[in-house]
């Protein structure tokens, strides 16, 4: 079967789904919302066919909502564009061999999360803390990390300072501001016409945070990932990148491992990869079920993986 490829939204297959499947994920969201666990909207696409949305409060399709740290995938996803057109040869370059920094880190450790700089990702949003704040508001964010604590050998340590690092990065091995190379490269041969990304002071996007996309926009980054990284018979994502996506996993001490800014979780036999952000966003990818789900929300932190439900009912046989 010839790979389906959208221009704007996905083609609908109503009749993919059982009745009793949709009740099933109908009751699921009903009874999260009565536990103040608000789905937004869910996009779910097959063998590209939306076979499942669903819309609620004020949201539509065409609504730009907020991602949050689903940023930080798609800022990783830059980075494997990048070692496709050949201005990252590997990911084990020095982090000083790019930009001015003093701290000896290396791509891959970003990606990873493995940087050693000291930081505390939930504690530096409190208000008693107002690190992150800081951080966003600073004259010089690259400054502003460069003079940070760094410990060597330190393991799995979440840290959007990292993933802002990356835009740094992007920024001077492509000589295009990131949002500018995401738009010609990631963006626009994707078809995705619409988005907005906040910046800093110097007017560099957010790596870790900031993009706000359409849900079935989102539902086509998974479908990127999902067909291997390949676009209307391009190839736009570097094999050796998926290679170490799908082969190489640090664990995280929870439910998920994490590679290259993507959180990997086992469901079944399966690791799926998702795109997580703040409040329950999500992508999750299912190469095995040819299968992308998409889901916006706003979820309390420590209800925020109860979106996983819907996945899985999806997936149930």
């Amino acid at each position: 079967m010839e790979k389906y490829f959208p221009k704007n939204k996905f083609r609908s297959n109503d009749t993919y789904l059982s009745d009793e499947t949709i009740e099933k994920l109908d009751r699921e969201i009903y009874l999260m919302a009565k536990d103040e666990m608000h789905i937004h909207r869910v996009y779910a696409v097959k063998d590209g066919f939306c076979i499942y949305e669903r819309y609620y409060q004020t949201y539509s399709s065409e609504d730009l909502h907020k991602v949050y740290s689903v940023t930080k995938s798609v800022t990783s996803l830059l980075i494997s564009i990048l070692m496709e057109q050949g201005k990252i040869e590997n990911l084990e370059i020095k982090l000083g061999d790019i930009i001015d920094i003093p701290h000896d880190i290396t791509l891959r450790e970003l990606l990873d999360m493995k940087s050693g700089l000291v930081w505390n990702e939930h504690e530096s949003f409190k208000k008693s803390s107002g690190k992150f704040k800081r951080f966003i508001n600073s004259a010089s964010p690259l400054e502003y990390i460069s003079e940070m604590e760094k410990k060597d050998g330190m393991e799995f340590n979440y840290n959007s300072l990292n993933s802002h690092l990356l835009s740094y990065v992007i920024k001077e091995v492509s000589a295009m501001m990131p949002q500018d190379f995401a738009e010609k490269y990631l963006f626009k041969p994707l078809h995705i016409e619409s988005f907005d990304w906040d910046d800093d002071q110097e007017g560099l996007v957010f790596g870790g945070h900031g993009l706000s996309l359409r849900i079935y926009d989102m539902a086509k980054l998974g479908y990127l990932l999902l067909n291997d990284g390949m676009w209307e018979g391009k190839q736009i994502l570097s094999m050796d990148y998926l290679d170490l996506l799908k082969n190489e996993r640090l664990s995280t001490g929870s439910d998920y491992s994490y590679s290259l800014h993507w959180w990997i979780k086992k469901i079944g036999e399966r690791n799926i990869p998702m795109a997580i952000g703040y409040g329950g966003q999500k992508i999750f990818v299912d190469k095995e079920e040819r299968l992308v789900v998409a889901v916006n929300s706003m979820i309390p932190r420590k209800n925020q993986n109860s979106v996983d439900r819907i996945f899985e009912v999806l997936t149930e046989k």
